[in-house]
């Protein structure tokens, strides 16, 4: 398994949960490389392995958004969003963070 920006234990940190094994490690797991991927097709920037075009200070960028990708997942586990939201909108502060490291892709 490819080594992500954060660990199981600080997306638990981050949402408060217990840092004991728990049903919902698997899940998680799951939502930790969603959410990296999904800022590495957002941004159009590899965040890991031998290919990663992020470093230093990006790396701390990419990874306090995935935490708070995963945390809104974790929090809306329906594919929709009956807020006001756009269910398939990343969440703003997310869309802020991952900004400065976006590449133009043409």
């Amino acid at each position: 398994m490819t080594d992500e920006p954060v660990t199981l234990a600080e997306v638990k940190t981050h949402l408060r949960l217990e840092l004991t094994e728990t049903a919902d490690d698997d899940h998680l797991g799951i939502l930790i490389l969603a959410a990296r991927r999904a800022i590495e097709k957002r941004t159009g920037r590899i965040v890991v392995g031998d290919a990663a075009a992020v470093g230093g200070d990006d790396v701390r960028l990419v990874s306090v958004s995935i935490l708070m990708l995963v945390a809104a997942w974790y929090s809306n586990r329906e594919a929709v969003v009956t807020s006001n939201a756009a269910p398939n909108e990343m969440p703003l502060a997310v869309e802020w963070l991952i900004a400065p490291l976006r590449r133009l892709i043409c």
